[in-house]
């Protein structure tokens, strides 16, 4: 991320605005990740968006004059908060033991479908609808560490997800190969029903 038109080498304070600049550019990743690691329960009670949106508040009030060291740090430390309201969520709904709706939160990814509206008739909604879907059953399935190293890579390079799991890059590498063929296999368990 640039300060100013230019590559911040010394920790640098950002602004409020310079912050939501960044929010805003990481939105889509953080939706997916939400999607992935928040698990068939929390997705079943509040939407994705919503909560990333929570996040994001949050940190915008207490985050005016972050130091900004560069984009690396600044993901990551967006990534540990949102992965932390996951969590205290999660621990929200498992310790009331609420029973969401099923289906009660609409489609959260509504916003991208509506932007290939053009492109999409009625029933490539409900398809698309249908894979998202599929995809997030198949990915509940996975042994943790597998669900870890593939939500990682949504939104971070492979050098960054290697450093937040605490792997060397080969080793990461290694473990998202063998996740992505698991995931395959359970997509294809899922849809056999």
């Amino acid at each position: 991320m640039m300060i100013g038109g230019i590559e911040s080498p010394e920790p640098t304070q950002m602004t409020r605005q310079q912050l939501d600049e960044f929010f805003v550019q990481q939105l889509p990743w953080l939706r997916a990740m939400v999607r992935l690691n928040g698990g068939a329960q929390l997705r079943d009670q509040e939407s994705c968006s919503d909560l990333v949106q929570t996040v994001c508040r949050q940190l915008l009030e207490r985050g005016v004059g972050v130091e900004y060291r560069d984009a690396k740090s600044l993901r990551s430390w967006l990534f540990t908060a949102v992965l932390n309201k996951i969590k205290q969520r999660n621990r929200h709904y498992g310790a009331k033991k609420r029973a969401g709706d099923a289906g009660s939160v609409p489609f959260d990814d509504a916003m991208l479908v509506n932007s290939y509206a053009a492109l999409c008739s009625p029933s490539h909604h409900a398809i698309l609808k249908e894979q998202v879907d599929l995809l997030e059953r198949a990915f509940d399935r996975l042994p943790e560490h597998y669900q870890e190293v593939l939500s990682c890579v949504v939104g971070l390079s492979q050098e960054e997800t290697a450093a937040q799991m605490n792997r060397t890059v080969p080793s990461m590498r290694n473990l998202l190969s063998r996740a992505l063929v698991e995931l395959a296999i359970e997509m294809a368990a899922v849809q056999r029903g």
